[in-house]
Formats: C-alpha cells, structure tokens, sequence
C-alpha cells in the first residue's frame, strides 16, 4: 500500500502493490504508469478517512511525518511508515541528495527482498550519474552551464520551488552539485 510516492514504489519494483494513493500526482506518471488512474485516492491525503484506509486493507501506510495522526492510523492495525521527515531544513546539494537516496532505500527496506535491491542500484546509479555530470561541468563557468526548468504540471506554467525540496535541483543550486 503506497499513500505518499507512487513514484518510489515504482522505482523500487513495488507498483503493482500500491492499493491506495494520494489524489494530485504529476501528469506524466500517468503516461509513464498507466495504472495509476485506476488506483483507488484518499480525498485528504493528510487526514485520510480511516473507514476508506480498513476497506482497501494495507499492509503499510507510507504517510507524512506527523506523529500524532500516524499514531492515530497505527491504532487501527495498519502499520506507518515516514519515509520523508518533514520540519528537516536541507542545507546542502549533498545532504538534500543523502536524504533523497534514504527515502528511496526506505521504501526498499519495507517492501524488502528485490526492492531493496533495487533501492542500493538506484542509490549507486545516482552516484554514477551525478559523478558524470560533475565531470563534464567541472570547468564550465555557471553562465554556460546548461539551464533547466522542473514541469511538475498539470500545466506548463505549474512548478516546485521556495521551501519545497525540488529548489535543491534549481539552477541556484546547481553549482554546489559540480562543486563536491
């Protein structure tokens, strides 16, 4: 059972054991996994309705860091998972990074076996990568750097930024990312 990322469940093998998810998504999970319109939402994401949460019977709730309700969720038998601590300000490229690849890695602990797997090749693929890019814009001054503007959707002038975590893939932030 997913609630948070659809995304990371797919990334880690897992999609086809996601029962319930969150209502807003990013249009092209729809293109890239067709089979997440067909998976039941919970209305209120934050505060989801328990009676819906008992009938689609999950295993595992992944669920926002908030004890209190997640307290409330586990009353209920249903295990809860915070896989993205939340009132964490990211600091760095690199610690925004670490926390990305430990959410990852979270999800493959929990669905366990191949998805954890998974998990450690896409942690080791993100270092390849990473690497790679550092490499090729090592002597670039930022003004030649390649620029890039995150489509989170439904439209093409809707994005992330400000405090959420994708400002850490902004240009701002892309010469500390060359820069270790």
């Amino acid at each position: 059972m997913l609630f948070r990322s659809y995304e990371k469940a797919a990334l880690v093998g897992m999609a086809d054991k996601v029962v319930v998810r969150a209502a807003a998504f990013p249009p092209w999970m729809a293109q890239t996994h067709p089979r997440v319109g067909a998976i039941p939402t919970l209305r209120d994401s934050r505060n989801p309705n328990i009676e819906e949460l008992l009938r689609l019977k999950p295993d595992v709730l992944f669920f926002w860091d908030d004890p209190e309700r997640a307290a409330r969720i586990e009353s209920y038998g249903i295990a809860v998972v915070s896989p993205q601590p939340e009132h964490r300000g990211v600091a760095s490229a690199e610690e925004f990074i670490a926390r990305f690849k430990e959410e990852v890695d979270v999800y493959g602990r929990v669905f366990g076996g191949r998805a954890a797997e998974r998990a450690r090749a896409w942690s080791d693929y993100v270092d390849r990568r990473l690497g790679y890019v550092r490499e090729r814009l090592a002597g670039l001054p930022p003004d030649q750097r390649p620029r890039t503007y995150y489509l989170r959707g439904p439209d093409a002038l809707t994005t992330h930024g400000g405090e959420q975590n994708i400002s850490w893939r902004s240009e701002e932030h892309t010469s500390e990312l060359q820069s270790h």
